[in-house]
């Protein structure tokens, strides 16, 4: 098995590799887009994840949310499918003693269908870009939402989004259309 890495860019955890497993579709946030999207956080937080409950729904690596915790989010929720990828996440946050990182191994709509949902202030789509649930994701969403949360989503082509969110920061990095948007009730 070909291992893959990358590193957590900010906080206490700065400079700590990911180490993943090859798997087909899963490909991190590129760091440069990752940066770009914290900043976007980071602008909107006043620099504070203090509190914050962050819910990672395609984690592969992880890395999105190794990157909300090591910038000290309360609380990161990560639904991860393959077996793979769920083993590798919960290697890194042993080795990093992560406690504040759950893990969900299972499918992003099975997460969000469960009878007792939490609600989180910021929730990352980060599909494997073949993936196309985001029409039952949508319907799903705003259970896993509170007022003024926001969403980051991340993908290969421009896609339909629902009403309920708005826009608040969108580019463009290669061939990734990467987004931040505010849910307001």
């Amino acid at each position: 098995m070909t291992n893959n890495s990358v590193y957590i860019i900010s906080g206490i955890y700065k400079n700590t590799k990911i180490t993943f497993p090859k798997i087909d579709g899963l490909r991190p946030t590129p760091n440069r887009v990752k940066e770009t999207l914290f900043n976007w956080i980071n602008n909107k937080w006043n620099n504070n994840f203090t509190n914050k409950t962050i819910l990672d729904l395609f984690a592969g690596s992880g890395s999105l949310g190794f990157e909300a915790a090591s910038r000290g989010a309360s609380f990161v929720q990560m639904v991860e499918y393959n077996k793979q990828a769920v083993k590798s996440i919960q290697l890194v946050c042993k080795k990093i003693s992560l406690e504040q990182v759950n893990i969900f191994s299972g499918k992003a709509i099975d997460f969000l269908q469960q009878k007792k949902l939490k609600q989180f202030d910021l929730i990352l789509l980060d599909p494997p870009f073949k993936n196309n649930e985001f029409e039952k994701i949508w319907y799903y969403l705003p259970r896993a939402l509170n007022n003024n949360s926001i969403v980051y989503i991340e993908t290969n082509s421009i896609i339909e989004i629902p009403n309920y969110l708005n826009l608040i920061r969108t580019k463009k990095a290669g061939k990734v259309y990467f987004n931040l948007y505010e849910y307001h009730i």
